[in-house]
């Protein structure tokens, strides 16, 4: 394989990312008081790493980065590293890497990596230890070393894995970043963070938890006690006094059983209302922080996935309520039987002892060997997820391009990798989990050996040695038990990554100021200014805007007009809040948008996308948002204004269903439905993106005159001529800048760039500027008498973006170089 050109990644002094998601620049990196020296700086071949493991393939850089410093002693998320790369929708580069590396006291240094065929190595010991590589993907791992002969590597996306050096050149581009704590490097960090979450989550259930334990520990009471009340029977057999036994030991026996019933019971209904209450509480405080996270967190995560993680809460409250409470039960069970089996008999107890040092062994084992591919399993598991539901999502564009094959061929690739790892860790697992119950065979039948020596020699009796036999298992039980808890703890870690994705996140800044409700309803007068606002989706590349100055007069339209990728849509995001500026603000009515309560502006703004976004339920639910509270006069007036009230009266009123992705409307009626849900907030600023593309000229028109009448202030972006002619003023944006504006029939009478958008816009004839082509959708969707086939109109700007989702993504940190 031809290695990628190498790039400089020694960072510049004073080179500060800018925070990914925010936009603003980010702080440096917190440094916590030294707790040791740095390691020392000899060269090693081999060192282990962490494994932490990246939710999507934008995030392998930042997951590198937190891999070698823990590496070296300081522990950090994921989310962490990835704000202080600047990690965003495309990636990241090793120069940035290299950069957030500096900020925690890291020297990072590049090198090309020669091969040299016929060594032992190949060339791998010019490689420093650790160092991040560039691998087919292209994607980063962890070069660890090389142990033995094989090559060690922390991959991200695939956990911890050895390989030949051969294989391993196979991949490897010949770039490394090596990394060395320099002077400044601090360690630190939370410790034990897995604990510590799992901590977190039992904490407002301590007291039913521990009572559950107390329980389990008390019924472990009669069972020791039956044991010496055996071993005391048979020595009177013994001595020829058993006469008098029977009844006290069938009331014992079934006051045993009595008990044991009972404790199981209690036991059973306190961890049974832990559960449930764990379960909601955990799901809903996860979907709650979830919808509180900024848009730019769900710009580099597939959103199927992040649905199915709300249902790993379930699983993981099992595991802490039956699994906890059923270990911490087991573990005194195990001191009790042990305590017994050193008094009964201290020369036997070494077998127990052994056992259980063995199966602790083997448990570490498995958890070592299985811990990164579990990561995997559930990574991979969650990528056929989202590729079924893009398809399915998706499934007309499917059809009518005949990508079904593909489609499947992309699902079944990703189910087959996940069935493969899924058999990796069962074959990897087999052994050392198998270990405790052939132990337990071996340690029984050694008990009976040794015990029967010891017996024939005068130094035990026949009653201890029977006892001692009952208590063996006793114990051996719920160690093999704990066994297999702390299996079930190695998937738990795996579980609990993808939830602190969420949960450790950053909360949307426009949610994090808690303002005062105001005593007085507030209005709006519907003023917009952006004042010299800056903003990028890669805190590492210039900004995809600068410098942009609007003002927007109450009741004003102002048309923004531009090329492809120009930034008008991103210009729209940011006036509408769902962006944050890396610099400047944005002011209503005056004041910047900070300082107004949230419940003033998402009431009073209003936005809508070019993408329709329709969920199946009914058309109340759809323009309410399931605010039940919403007046249905208003509803009616938004409905009208839209152009949308006969329509909607034709289908049965508010409560006529809705498909979902609302199939069953075409594609003018479904943008019309969503002007209505805007018009519903009776808002005082609408910001409109190609919000009237699927109209026809006639309803467009209208819709336009009812805006007018409601006074609200507009800013649209459109190609439709017509539209933007109608327009008080027009902004010309190019390369992210303001570059012309002012009334459209000035701006076509001066050379500059509206007129060339107007030269630009002859060919697509009157109807706009380079508008596509459209079928007879328009027409037909203000027939007043026909009922539209929803089939034949889909509408062009969901049918294009739902056929991207279908086609499979690769690995890939977005950039590997970056011109110094």
């Amino acid at each position: 394989m031809k290695p990628a050109q190498s790039a400089t990644v020694e960072p510049p002094a004073g080179t500060e990312p800018r925070t990914a998601g925010s936009g603003t620049p980010g702080p440096a990196a917190p440094k916590p008081k030294p707790t040791t020296a740095p390691r020392c700086k000899k060269p090693r071949s081999y060192l282990r790493t962490p494994v932490v493991p990246q939710m999507e393939e934008q995030d392998c850089g930042a997951a590198c980065l937190a891999v070698v410093l823990g590496a070296f002693g300081r522990r950090v998320t994921l989310n962490e590293a990835s704000r202080a790369c600047g990690v965003s929708r495309d990636g990241v580069s090793a120069a940035a890497v290299a950069r957030a590396a500096g900020r925690y006291g890291l020297l990072a240094r590049g090198r090309r990596v020669v091969r040299r065929e016929g060594e032992r190595l190949e060339g791998l010991d010019a490689v420093p230890v650790p160092s991040m590589v560039l691998v087919t993907g292209p994607h980063f791992a962890v070069f660890e070393g090389v142990k033995r002969g094989r090559v060690h590597v922390n991959d991200p996306s695939l956990g911890s894995y050895s390989t030949t050096p051969a294989e391993f050149w196979e991949s490897f581009a010949g770039i490394a970043v090596g990394f060395e704590p320099g002077p400044d490097f601090e360690r630190g960090g939370r410790r034990f963070p897995l604990l510590r979450s799992l901590g977190a989550r039992l904490r407002p259930y301590a007291w039913p938890m521990l009572a559950a334990v107390l329980v389990g520990m008390l019924m472990t009471v009669p069972g020791v006690a039956s044991a010496f009340l055996l071993r005391t029977y048979l020595s009177a057999v013994v001595n020829g006094g058993a006469s008098g036994w029977a009844v006290p030991l069938t009331l014992a026996g079934l006051t045993v059983t009595g008990l044991v019933l009972a404790g199981n019971w209690l036991r059973s209904a306190m961890v049974n209302r832990v559960l449930e209450a764990m379960a909601a509480r955990s799901s809903a405080a996860f979907l709650w922080r979830m919808l509180r996270l900024p848009g730019a967190f769900f710009h580099r995560r597939q959103l199927g996935g992040l649905v199915t993680r709300v249902q790993l809460n379930d699983g993981l409250a099992n595991l802490l309520s039956y699994r906890v409470a059923g270990a911490a039960s087991s573990l005194a069970a195990a001191a009790v039987h042990l305590t017994a089996l050193l008094w009964l008999a201290p020369k036997l107890a070494a077998i127990p002892l052994a056992v259980a040092a063995l199966d602790a062994l083997a448990l570490r084992s498995a958890d070592r060997r299985r811990g990164g591919m579990i990561h995997r399993l559930h990574a991979e598991g969650h990528k056929r997820d989202g590729v079924a539901f893009a398809g399915v999502s998706a499934i007309e564009t499917v059809k009518a391009e005949g990508a079904e094959d593909a489609l499947f061929r992309s699902w079944a690739g990703w189910q087959a990798r996940a069935a493969h790892t899924g058999q990796r860790v069962a074959e990897t697992v087999l052994v050392p989990l198998s270990l405790p119950g052939a132990l337990n065979s071996a340690a029984a039948a050694a008990a009976v050996i040794a015990g029967t020596a010891l017996l024939l020699a005068g130094s035990l009796s026949f009653g201890t040695l029977l006892a001692f036999l009952l208590l063996l298992n006793g114990f051996l039980l719920p160690v093999s038990q704990l066994v297999g808890t702390g299996a079930e703890f190695t998937v738990a870690r795996a579980q609990n990554a993808l939830l602190e994705d969420i949960e450790t996140s950053e909360v949307d800044p426009y949610l994090a100021p808690v303002l005062d409700t105001p005593a007085e309803p507030v209005r709006l007068r519907g003023e917009l200014e952006l004042r010299d606002l800056e903003f990028g989706y890669d805190p590492n590349r210039p900004p995809a805007l600068a410098g942009i100055s609007l003002r927007i007069a109450p009741g004003e339209w102002v048309a923004v007009v531009g090329g492809s990728g120009s930034g008008k849509s991103t210009l729209a995001r940011l006036a509408a809040g769902v962006l944050r500026p890396w610099k400047g603000e944005v002011l209503l009515d005056g004041r910047p948008r900070d300082d107004w309560h949230r419940g003033v502006v998402t009431g009073q703004v209003a936005y809508v996308e070019q993408q329709l976004r329709l969920f199946e339920g009914t058309v109340r639910e759809n323009l309410t948002l399931w605010d039940p509270s919403a007046d249905e006069d208003t509803l009616h007036r938004a409905l009208a204004d839209a152009e949308a009230a006969e329509l909607v009266r034709r289908r049965g009123g508010l409560d006529a269903p809705i498909d979902e992705d609302a199939r069953n409307w075409s594609g003018g009626e479904r943008q019309r439905l969503e002007i209505a849900r805007a018009l519903a907030l009776d808002p005082a600023l609408i910001v409109l993106d190609e919000a009237t593309s699927a109209l026809d000229a006639h309803t467009e028109a209208a819709v336009n005159a009812h805006l007018r009448r409601r006074g609200t202030s507009c800013l649209v972006l459109a190609h439709r001529l017509s539209t933007i002619q109608a327009a008080d003023r027009v902004v010309v944006i190019r390369e992210g800048r303001i570059v012309q504006q002012g009334p459209p029939a000035e701006l076509a009478e001066q050379d500059g760039p509206y007129r060339e958008l107007l030269r630009e816009s002859a060919p697509a004839g009157r109807a706009g500027i380079a508008e596509p082509t459209r079928t007879s959708e328009p027409t037909r969707t203000s027939e007043p008498t026909r009922t539209p086939d929803p089939t034949q109109t889909p509408d062009p700007t969901q049918t294009t973006q739902t056929a991207q989702t279908t086609r499979p993504t690769q690995n890939r940190p977005a950039r590997t170089e970056e011109q110094a």
